[in-house]
């Protein structure tokens, strides 16, 4: 039997228990792999996510620090660091932690949802835009991914991107019907995108030409009439 042997069947045992948030032997499992290894980052992430169930943010914190110390460039653990700052409301800690994810893995679908939602959050719109645009490309099939697409278009008054990121909203999730775009919707928007001088209460929307309100027209209905 080699060294590792035990670590790792601690491990399993551990991390089946803890898949089916059986807390308590996921624990004594965790804590038997740790007298083989404190270090390993499995054990430490185990231990911050038992602790996190709990409710015990601060240890839960103080594990996957403690794992980034081991090896600051480890994803799972800046995921969970982010995701804890983000329970605590603390967006503008894991803002940088996710960045740093982005360096590590730029296609990864958490950090780019992070990512786009943070900064949705602070209406930074153009740097949401390019990760929120980067997510639905990556994952057309990931319903979180259309929402802060729209969130964010109703931000910027982008009714374009709105159209399309409800319509996709529907596609992906039929229950959600009342969320498409009906016909008196569509007017509402147009009229609103005319009268960009005095905009719509929900879309901010920004002046346009006559031809760039005639590009804008032909796109609307070119998204609106997507099938769902």
């Amino acid at each position: 039997m080699s060294v590792n042997d035990p670590l790792q069947h601690w491990l399993q045992l551990a991390e089946s228990h803890l898949l089916l948030d059986q807390l308590k032997p996921a624990e004594k499992y965790f804590r038997k792999a740790s007298r083989e290894d404190p270090t390993h980052l499995r054990v430490l992430l185990g231990l911050s996510r038992i602790a996190q169930k709990r409710g015990k943010t601060r240890e839960a914190m103080q594990q996957v620090e403690y794992a980034l110390k081991v090896d600051p460039q480890h994803l799972p653990a800046l995921l969970l660091l982010a995701e804890l700052y983000r329970s605590q409301q603390a967006p503008l800690r894991a803002l940088p932690l996710l960045e740093k994810a982005y360096e590590i893995a730029p296609d990864h679908p958490e950090v780019l949802l992070g990512l786009s939602q943070i900064l949705v959050g602070q209406q930074n719109w153009q740097r949401a835009r390019f990760f929120a645009k980067l997510l639905t490309q990556l994952k057309p099939d990931m319903l979180t991914a259309w929402e802060v697409l729209r969130d964010l278009a109703a931000g910027e008054g982008d009714v374009l991107t709105f159209a399309e990121a409800s319509n996709q909203i529907v596609h992906l999730d039929p229950r959600r019907s009342a969320e498409g775009l009906k016909d008196d919707d569509l007017k509402r928007q147009w009229d609103a995108l005319v009268n960009s001088s005095s905009p719509d209460d929900t879309l901010l929307l920004p002046d346009y030409s006559p031809q760039e309100l005639e590009v804008q027209l032909d796109a609307l209905k070119q998204a609106y009439h997507q099938e769902s």
